[in-house]
C-alpha cells in the first residue's frame, strides 16, 4: 500500500489465572502492532452483512494483508505522533483475491 499514515494495533487478551489463594486475577491485556494502514472516518456508510445484519461503521480501515483479524476483535489505529485516531470492535473484514490488501469496518 503506498499511502498508509497509520498504524494499526489489535488488543490481545491472556486468559484468567489464579492466585495462591485459587480467585480469579484480571486477564492481561496488551496491544499487538499488525502493520502500517489507512484509517477514513466512514460515519455516513451503512453496510448489510451476508446475512442481513445491517452495520452503521465509524472508520474504514485499508491494510495491507490484515492477517490475523477477525471479526469482533477490538483494534486501534494511531497516528505517527502516538494519538489514537480510531478505536473500535471490527464489525466487517473483507480481503482481495489478487491485491494485497484488506479491508475493515468498525
Amino acid at each position: 500500500m503506498i499511502y498508509a499514515p497509520h498504524t494499526l494495533y489489535k488488543k490481545q487478551v491472556g486468559q484468567i489465572k489464579n492466585d495462591s489463594f485459587g480467585k480469579p486475577l484480571s486477564p492481561t491485556e496488551k496491544w499487538v502492532e499488525i502493520g502500517r494502514c489507512r484509517c477514513d472516518d466512514d460515519s455516513t456508510q451503512e453496510l448489510r452483512s451476508d446475512n442481513g445484519q445491517l452495520y452503521k461503521s465509524r472508520y474504514h480501515v485499508v491494510l495491507e494483508k490484515g492477517y490475523g483479524v477477525t471479526e469482533g476483535d477490538e483494534i486501534k489505529c494511531v497516528n505517527a505522533d502516538g494519538s489514537t485516531r480510531a478505536q473500535g470492535v471490527v464489525g466487517m473484514v473483507k480481503t482481495t483475491n489478487y491485491l494485497s490488501y484488506s479491508e475493515l469496518w468498525t
